[in-house]
């Protein structure tokens, strides 16, 4: 009998071979024709040794070029055994590294043969424009039982596979039932009950919003499966999920989500043109495994639907398994013009080596850290690092499980793009987003001034804002990290001119202003901005790269509150910067602008004028601490400055200057200037 490998469209995209679906069919029908052991069927799972380092060595075009040849070498050698054998061979690659063939017509003996005849073909030298490689495989094989079923057999071979990558020397190992215990395996009537669901149309979707936090708008939804089990009731995918992942059954479960989904997201599209909604779909790990390119791109042709409306979601568990053959995937999903988002971030083991490798467009906030916002500090700084991280690589961000409104306000603030969560709106039915969008085109928003329900008790969180003005961006990316996982609102500008003009436009609590500015002083800037009628209130901190006396004494010259040099930790900055804002609270609202403005200018004219501490007579009366505290003020310290160093409140500081107006007899700054002017003159 003539035999030959099953010729089938070619869907991988690189390799040629099948898909995942039809090899999947195929070995289905090869099991259902089995009538004696000496027609079997047996399933070989193939996997490449170290094939991650011939990535990184050759980098991806050399990887794809050996993928490419192995697949070649299979179909040749396979086609040649056949031929002699009277078989029927069916292959594909399942992702990355990995190959599943199947041989119809095999008996026991002959399944060593048959591996032994792919691991030479394999093993001959690969030829590389870079020169050549050597490349090894290790097999793992499963023959049919009675009542052997397509699924179980490619997991039993898959489980023999990964057994042979830990034996030294043998490459080639048979499933036994020894090697089941090796692996978790799904409870049989869980996984039977989900087939017969696929079949009865059990499994339904439901949508959740996903808001812009800038507009307060619908953007997006996300797609989430519900399985209505009958007799039971509502099962929820925690419940489901990991079963179907261990036994496979999330490929055709994940298949027909990808497929509910994209019609739904298409009918939307039609219905409301004008609306930019994107819909998020998860995908798991095995479709990464299972021809997911190919047959997403059946059901984009299926469908009608534009890519670049949908967002696939995948876990940094899914990437990290093979990050070689995922990033090759997800580079080929978004050649189609899907968006890519990683959902969970924070929880699993990403590299920042490969995430800036990966085509992602936006990073999801695990809503563990998001529930610890307002009384964790640690989630707070997770979140901050993640949003920061995203924003300096371009991507957006995410908040999931988003509950309350404290926690809506603080990921605002801190600059995050999106938010989900029951505070917006509980997963619906397609019927209840139609309403969400049809609000949309009304020009309405999800979110009104106050909570859902009308209730008083979630008060607005309003967060201090800190106005960033330097032109090293690595400088403005920690000091953003620190302040906006201290929940300070935060805003950059890296040239005066442009900080001038966001400072003008939305005056913030503090202004972090660099000494050493492209465009011009910072020392400048701090004057202007004292100067302003809406920005003379601001605090000011002093940035600057080298401790220099006399650059301090301009800058608080010029009205800044504190002087911080370069580099700072984290804790300093914050501590430093809320310590500033409250010490200018508390002195507008005590002592009036007037009195800081009086001090700044009798300073600035005893600088001017050459007027020190030698001007100071024993017969003056003054007590030590009021020596120093005016020997400072005449050095150009600020009231803020002395209180801080000399360990003392700013109101004991301003009582001492009084006793001192008393001891030289003077009712005001400017007679007390007068006086010293007249002996520096006869000194």
């Amino acid at each position: 009998m003539s035999a030959l490998i099953e010729e089938t469209p070619p869907r991988d995209p690189l390799t040629g071979l099948c898909t995942y679906s039809k090899f999947f069919e195929h070995t289905q029908q090869a099991l259902e024709l089995t009538t004696t052991p000496t027609d079997s069927t047996a399933v070989f799972s193939i996997d490449l040794d170290q094939f991650r380092y011939i990535n990184e060595d050759r980098g991806h075009a050399g990887g794809d070029a050996v993928l490419i040849a192995v697949a070649d070498r299979l179909r040749t050698c396979l086609r040649e055994y056949d031929l002699t054998t009277g078989r029927t061979s069916t292959i594909c690659r399942v992702g990355g590294d990995q190959f599943l063939v199947m041989c119809k017509n095999v008996d026991d003996p002959a399944v060593a043969e048959v591996a032994a005849v792919m691991l030479k073909a394999i093993a001959a030298p690969i030829e590389l424009r870079s020169g050549h490689v050597l490349v090894n495989a290790r097999v793992g094989i499963k023959i049919a039982e009675a009542n052997s079923d397509a699924q179980g057999m490619i997991l039993d071979a898959e489980t023999a596979q990964h057994h042979a990558r830990h034996l030294e020397g043998n490459r080639v190992t048979i499933f036994t039932a020894e090697l089941r215990s090796l692996r978790k395996k799904p409870e049989s009537g869980l996984v039977e009950a989900m087939q017969r669901a696929l079949v009865a149309k059990e499994f339904r979707l439901v949508y959740q919003p996903k808001i812009s936090l800038t507009t307060n708008r619908i953007v997006g939804v996300e797609a989430l499966l519900r399985w209505d089990r009958a007799n039971v009731g509502v099962v929820m995918p925690g419940e489901f999920i990991p079963a179907a992942e261990l036994s496979g059954v999330i490929v055709p479960i994940g298949e027909w989500v990808l497929r509910e989904s994209f019609r739904q997201a298409a009918e939307w599209h039609q219905a409301y043109p004008r609306t930019p909604v994107h819909i998020s779909v998860n995908v798991s790990a095995r479709q990464f495994q299972s021809g997911l390119v190919a047959m997403i791109r059946e059901l984009l042709a299926e469908t009608g639907i534009s890519a670049n409306t949908v967002c696939l979601e995948v876990t940094e568990t899914t990437i990290m398994n093979d990050i070689s053959g995922a990033i090759a995937i997800l580079d080929e999903l978004k050649a189609l013009g899907f968006k890519i988002s990683i959902d969970d971030y924070g929880t699993g083991y990403s590299s920042l080596e490969y995430l800036h490798r990966m085509p992602i467009d936006e990073l999801k906030i695990d809503r563990s850290f998001v529930a610890g916002l307002g009384d964790n500090a640690i989630s707070a700084a997770i979140v901050a690092s993640i949003i920061s991280l995203a924003q300096t690589m371009n991507q957006e961000v995410v908040a999931e499980g988003v509950e309350t409104r404290e926690q809506l306000e603080r990921i605002r603030t801190m600059g995050c793009d999106f938010a989900q969560g029951f505070l917006i709106a509980q997963p619906v039915s397609p019927s209840e987003i139609n309403g969400y969008l049809k609000a949309h085109a009304a020009g309405q928003t999800m979110l009104s001034s106050s909570p859902a329900g009308g209730d008083a008790m979630f008060a607005p969180w309003i967060a201090d804002s800190v106005l960033i003005i330097d032109d090293a961006a690595d400088v403005r990316m920690l000091a953003r990290m620190c302040l906006t996982a201290a929940s300070f609102t935060v805003e950059e500008a890296e040239t005066a001119a442009r900080g001038l003009e966001l400072a003008s436009r939305q005056p913030p609590a503090c202004v972090l202003l660099d000494v050493g500015l492209p465009d011009t002083s910072g020392t400048e800037v701090c004057r202007v901005l004292r100067a302003g009628a809406t920005t003379a209130d601001c605090t000011i901190v002093m940035l600057t790269g080298h401790s220099d006396r006399v650059d301090k004494a301009d800058a608080f010259l010029a009205g800044a509150d504190d002087y911080i040099v370069k580099p700072f930790t984290p804790r300093e900055l914050v501590a430093r910067v809320r310590s500033a804002i409250d010490r200018r609270r508390t002195m507008v609202q005590t002592m009036g602008r007037s009195v800081d403005t009086a001090l700044l200018e009798m300073l600035r004219t005893i600088r001017d004028q050459g007027v020190d501490d030698t001007v100071l007579h024993d017969d003056d009366n003054l007590t030590g601490r009021q020596i120093e505290i005016l020997r400072r003020m005449l050095g150009g310290q600020r009231v803020s400055e002395v209180a801080d160093e000399l360990f003392l409140s700013q109101s004991t500081v301003r009582n001492h200057l009084s006793a001192i107006y008393q001891r030289f007899g003077v009712h005001s700054q400017t007679q007390l200037l007068n006086l010293l002017r007249k002996r520096s003159a006869s000194a």
